[in-house]
C-alpha cells in the first residue's frame, strides 16, 4: 500500500479522487470482511489509519446525507477491528482509570463504520500483549486465528474443510487455513 496521509484538499477535489484514494476503493468495494488491524493509541486508531478513513471513506463513496446507518453504502460488508492496547483488560471497566472499552471504540464504531452501513462484527482485542508469556501470546494467536476462520469461511465450508484435514491427518489449525486457500 502506497498511501499518503495527510490527504489533501487536491486530494479529494471534485469528481475526481487521487489515485492511491481510489485504488484503496476499488478494494473495499470488493470486500466482503474488512479488518482493520492497528495497535490503539491515545485511545484511537493511529493517525495513519484515521487518515486512510478520512481520505478513503468519502461522501459519496462510503456514505451520503439520505444514505447512513441500515441503509449506508457498505450494507452487506463486514468490519472487525482487531488491535492491541497497553493496558491489562481490568483497566477498561467503568471503575478503572481508561473506563469502559465500549464507550472508547463508540467513535470508530458507531459513528465511522456503522454510520458507513458496515455490519460491524465484535473487536477482537489483544490486551497488553507486551506484558504477557510467550504461552499466553500464543494463546491470543491461536485465538485469532480461530477467529478469521469463523469470519472468513462460510458456515457450509467448515465441516467440509475440517473433513478433510482430518482425512489427510493435519491437525493443526495453520494448515486447515492454507487448505482454504488463506
Amino acid at each position: 500500500m502506497n498511501f499518503k496521509v495527510p490527504t489533501t484538499a487536491e486530494d479529494i477535489a471534485g469528481e475526481k479522487l487521487a489515485d492511491d484514494i481510489r485504488k484503496e476503493q476499488d478494494k473495499l468495494k470488493e470486500a466482503d470482511l474488512v479488518i482493520f488491524q492497528f495497535p490503539m493509541y491515545w485511545f484511537s486508531v493511529p493517525a495513519i489509519l484515521k487518515g486512510w478513513m478520512d481520505g478513503v471513506l468519502t461522501k459519496g463513496f462510503a456514505y451520503t446525507d439520505e444514505q447512513g446507518f441500515a441503509e449506508g453504502l457498505f450494507n452487506g460488508t463486514k468490519a472487525l477491528l482487531s488491535f492491541t492496547t497497553g493496558s491489562q483488560e481490568s483497566m477498561f471497566s467503568m471503575q478503572d482509570v481508561n473506563g469502559d472499552i465500549k464507550d472508547t471504540l463508540c467513535p470508530i464504531l458507531q459513528a465511522t463504520l456503522c454510520y458507513c452501513g458496515f455490519n460491524v462484527l465484535e473487536p477482537h482485542i489483544f490486551r497488553s500483549p507486551s506484558c504477557v508469556t510467550d504461552a499466553e501470546r500464543r494463546d491470543m494467536l491461536a485465538a485469532w486465528q480461530d477467529r478469521i476462520q469463523e469470519e472468513l469461511l462460510p458456515a457450509q465450508l467448515k465441516p467440509e474443510i475440517s473433513q478433510k484435514a482430518s482425512e489427510s491427518g493435519a491437525s493443526s489449525k495453520s494448515k486447515d487455513l492454507k487448505r482454504a486457500g488463506m
